[in-house]
């Protein structure tokens, strides 16, 4: 029907209402005529006009209003179409918007399930997290009080400050230390827990970390509440957050009392085993020398073969000795790590004619022959530490003669080149003796290695002299090399590189010159031994002695005002230095020449000159080392001979002569001399207080201290002391602090010879105020 209907619409649409009202009209009458004549048929078999017309009448009396009501009900019905079908297309519009609506809630409903899924995931994970975070904590919470409770245990200082200075924490130790509780600590600054002086010194070690980020490490003496005083090493490390910014420092303090006193104790033995090490061998050398001196007289006098070989073992067993202790004095040098070798200039034609001669000795004690062979082209004069070169050639060839039951032994020294400056050297040992397995090889210069061959002598001697040698040539810049064959022999070689040294003038003085006149010499030595030798030298090169056995002595011998005086460095009751100073600041024995005699090695002649001493001479004594050391001084073409300087200059350094002079016309010499003694009886205590304060840092104390001993010597006109005190109480001057220990030294040494020159001085003035 709706079909119909909207089939018809369309057709009127299309036709115009007109031309449909025509064609229903035609329509109508159509029907209407066929319907009548259908009737009029059927009813009466015929059918006449009156009909037609009448069936047209009625067409047209029908046909407006019938079009009419049709035309005007289709038009309802197709308004009501039409509303119809907006409504439908509203309703399809509403229901695609609610379809689309479904489609987006289905969708919304699928995310929600999926986003409460997810969330339900996330409340679980977040769940397992929370529940980690709580055993992370808890475990962390364990670990802080396990840190906190070893931190505490912890016998170390231990302490925080944040990068503003301030204390953030600390541990017990600390607590103990600073008198403060972990809670009273936090916020505070060193400046409130610190002495001033501390806390200037915590506050800038603390800048120093701060401005460098590294790790500071350093000692400081802290005081307890108590007062106790203590030393601790400290180290301050600055520490970082996870960003990599800076906190603040963390610093840990331990307390290194004990290791520095027990450091201080290894050290005092060290320093009383190489004293004994010094006595020992001022001992053991005092016979020795007197040995070796004797025998080298008795060597010049006319004696029978069967003596002269007796003296020639005495002589060699000396000698052999006194290599053995220098290995000794070495060795424990080497454990010092204080071997240092002495270069100077050194005759070297003639040491190598002294090593010829004991090697001849050597070899005719063990039975075999001894030869030697010298390069014409080696130097007269090299650079060198010619006591140890020939300690080093003393003990290869005594190890060479030692290994070798026949045959010889064989020393040579070639001269390889030279330059303008250096001679390149190369020496030799070498042997025809048991030769040297080659698993030993590495081996013998071992310290205390000694070697053993089935059915031989071996395993004889120290074991150290090969060790020793082989240091010394390290020292001096090369190495022994070994070259051996069992039951052939070895050889062992050296090559140094020497400075080459032109002769001296007094190499070439002429005989004349060489003549030494007849001196009156004082003598100062405290051996008898030692005495002998001196002595008959000297007697025999036509001087006269007199003899002083102590320092004291010698002091009032000098008083007789000798040609010379020689001065033994170690005297019982002062050393020789205390003498020389002593002489040579009396003006009336200033001028007097001082030779010192010494059985040590001298590595450096400044101490030696400041005490006015003009020449040295080794022993055991040489004959024509000593007769050189004369020549330089009184023969007609030698050496003039250097003075102390004139004995004002001497007392002005030590004394303030000016105020002496001006205090004794006024208060006259005796009322200073009181003064004097009783700065005598002070000076011990001033010092021993000094020295307390500079062991304990205390730099104040120091200062304070060094203050009243310049002004007591001052106010005596101890020139010297004052002078060094001044220097040891100007705390702000650089370097000032690492200095003080030599000041304090200074004035410990000065101060009684200073005070013997003054009362001396005094005396004199006195006695001259009585004329």
């Amino acid at each position: 029907m709706k079909l119909w209907a909207q089939r018809f619409i369309n057709l009127m649409t299309e036709i115009g209402v007109l031309r449909l009202t025509l064609v229903v009209a035609g329509s109508i009458i159509v029907l209407g005529i066929a319907i009548n004549v259908s009737l009029r048929l059927a009813i009466s078999g015929d059918v006449d006009t009156l009909d037609i017309a009448r069936a047209l009448l009625l067409g047209f009396i029908l046909t407006p209003p019938t079009v009419f009501l049709f035309v005007l009900v289709v038009r309802e019905l197709d308004l009501s179409r039409r509303r119809t079908d907006r409504l439908r297309a509203k309703d399809r519009e509403k229901a695609e918007k609610l379809e689309h609506q479904l489609i987006l809630l289905e969708a919304e409903n699928a995310e929600r399930v999926k986003a409460e899924q997810a969330l339900a995931e996330v409340v679980a994970e977040m769940e397992a997290e929370v529940m980690q975070r709580r055993q992370a904590e808890i475990k962390a919470a364990e670990q802080s009080a396990k840190l906190g409770s070893l931190i505490d245990s912890s016998p170390d200082v231990i302490f925080y400050r944040d990068d503003n200075g301030y204390f953030s924490s600390c541990n017990r130790a600390a607590e103990l230390l600073l008198g403060r509780t972990r809670e009273e600590l936090v916020g505070l600054t060193p400046a409130d827990v610190y002495p001033e002086r501390l806390a200037e010194q915590v506050v800038q070690t603390d800048a120093a970390v701060m401005a460098s980020n590294r790790p500071l490490k350093f000692e400081q003496w802290m005081r307890y509440p108590d007062g106790r005083k203590t030393l601790f090493e400290f180290s301050k490390v600055p520490f970082f957050g996870a960003k990599g910014e800076r906190l603040g420092l963390v610093a840990f303090g331990r307390d290194i009392t004990e290791r520095k006193q027990a450091a201080d104790l290894l050290s005092k033995a060290s320093n009383e085993k190489a004293e004994f090490i010094a006595t020992i061998s001022h001992e053991l050398r005092t016979p020795l020398n007197g040995i070796v001196g004797l025998s080298r007289i008795l060597r010049d006098t006319e004696l029978s073969a069967e003596q002269l070989r007796y003296v020639d073992t005495i002589y060699l067993s000396a000698e052999t000795l006194g290599v053995i202790f220098n290995d000794i004095v070495d060795l424990d040098r080497l454990d010092r790590q204080q071997l240092k070798l002495n270069p100077t200039r050194v005759a070297f034609k003639a040491l190598l004619a002294e090593v010829e001669n004991m090697g001849v000795l050597l070899a005719q004690q063990y039975g075999v022959s001894f030869r030697c062979r010298w390069d014409p082209e080696l130097p007269e004069y090299v650079e060198a530490d010619g006591a140890r070169l020939r300690q080093v050639l003393w003990n290869l060839l005594g190890n060479a003669v030692k290994f070798t039951p026949q045959g010889f032994v064989a020393l040579s020294a070639t001269l390889t080149r030279e330059d303008d400056t250096n001679v390149y050297l190369q020496f030799e040992i070498e042997d025809t003796g048991l030769g040297i397995p080659d698993e030993e090889q590495k081996k013998i210069f071992a310290m205390y290695y000694q070697g053993s061959r089935q059915g031989h002598h071996t395993g004889t001697g120290s074991g150290i002299g090969l060790a020793i040698s082989q240091q010394l040539v390290r020292a001096m810049g090369s190495e022994i090399k070994l070259r051996s064959e069992v039951d052939v022999g070895s050889c062992f070689s050296i090559q140094l590189t020497l400075p080459k040294l032109e002769a001296p003038e007094s190499h070439v003085l002429s005989d004349e010159a060489k003549k030494v006149p007849a001196l009156n010499i004082l003598l100062v030595e405290d051996i008898e031994l030692n005495v002998l030798v001196a002595k008959t030298l000297l007697e025999k090169m036509g001087h006269t002695i007199s003899v002083a056995m102590d320092g004291q002595s010698a002091l009032t011998a000098a008083s007789e005002i000798p040609d010379l005086v020689l001065l033994d460095i170690q005297l019982p009751d002062m050393s020789g230095f205390d003498v020389a100073e002593k002489l040579k600041a009396d003006p009336l024995t200033a001028d007097i020449p001082l030779v010192a005699l010494t059985a040590n090695t001298v590595k450096d002649k400044t101490r030696y000159e400041e005490c006015g001493i003009v020449d040295i001479v080794t022993k055991p004594i040489q004959m024509n080392v000593l007769h050189s050391a004369l020549a330089k001084l009184f023969a007609p073409s030698g050496t003039a001979v250097p003075t102390a300087s004139q004995a004002d200059d001497a007392l002005d350094d030590i004394l303030d002569i000016e105020m002496l002079q001006q205090y004794s016309e006024v208060i006259g010499a005796g009322a200073l001399l009181n003064s004097v003694e009783l700065l005598e009886t002070l000076m011990p205590e001033y010092l021993e207080i000094l020295e307390s304060n500079l062991t304990a840092e205390d730099k104040s104390a120091v200062a304070s201290e060094a203050h009243k001993i310049k002004g007591a010597a001052g106010s005596v006109g101890l020139k010297r002391v004052q002078q060094i005190a001044a220097k040891a109480q100007q705390k702000d001057e650089p370097a000032w602090w690492e200095n003080v220990p030599d000041w304090v030294d200074a004035m410990k040494h000065h101060y009684p010879q200073d005070l013997m020159v003054l009362k001396r001085w005094l005396t004199e003035a006195e006695a001259a105020e009585s004329e």
